[in-house]
């Protein structure tokens, strides 16, 4: 089983196409459904990246939200923290959800989850663990593979 990401938008349809059966593959649905469709169908497990912490300024709806920004989200060209909390922003994540559920996605990944916490802690961005051992985001939008370290062969401290 191999494991892809891939938020490139014209991209997507061939990352698909390369992924074989029992695969997981994390993509943007927006624009991708007949893809979408297509790998699921050959037993590719695809899930439809949300991101629920944080608003990108490309996103058709960015001007609708951008007044619930809370900071600019180092390392991610216009991409900003929002306000989780927010109320229009918890309905928008509702709404995005049936859009990538009507893709034949079989699940959603969410992304950026951690960003309710860092509300009710203070927020702190630049020191989050995620940000240290994310991927680049280059290698994330062109589908590039990504290694990762094995859990059950990891020790614990």
């Amino acid at each position: 089983m191999a494991l892809t990401y891939c938020f490139e938008s014209n991209l997507i349809p061939s990352v698909l196409a390369k992924c074989r059966k029992n695969d997981l593959a994390v993509v943007d649905t927006e624009g991708n459904e007949k893809a979408v469709r297509n790998a699921v169908s050959r037993g590719v497990y695809v899930y439809g990246y949300l991101n629920v912490g944080a608003l990108k300024k490309q996103r058709p709806y960015y001007e609708k939200f951008h007044h619930i920004r809370l900071a600019k989200y180092s390392g991610w060209d216009g991409e900003y923290w929002i306000n989780p909390t927010a109320k229009e922003w918890q309905e928008h994540i509702i709404s995005e959800a049936k859009k990538i559920k009507a893709t034949g996605a079989i699940g959603l990944y969410l992304d950026n989850t951690d960003i309710y916490y860092m509300c009710l802690q203070g927020f702190k961005e630049e020191k989050t663990k995620m940000l240290q051992s994310a991927p680049s985001a280059q290698a994330v939008y062109n589908g590039d593979p990504i290694d990762l370290p094995d859990p059950l062969t990891q020790a614990t401290a």
